[in-house]
């Protein structure tokens, strides 16, 4: 039996660089999980500039698991 989550197999997560200058921004979400993910998307359809931050891989934490 395969216990991995689905999207650790099937969807290639995009990589970022590390943050390394500031950036000008509306709202910064803390976390890449389901919640974060969706807090950034719902802010950046109303127009606000986002940064979305997480210490490693999206969705790999609490969501992955």
């Amino acid at each position: 039996m395969n216990t991995k989550p689905y999207w650790f197999e099937a969807v290639e997560m995009p990589k970022f660089p590390s943050l390394n200058q500031d950036l000008d921004v509306d709202v910064v979400v803390i976390g890449g999980g389901l919640t974060g993910i969706t807090a950034a998307h719902l802010l950046k359809e109303t127009g606000a500039k986002i940064a979305l931050l997480d210490r490693g891989r999206c969705a790999a934490s609490d969501t992955g698991h």
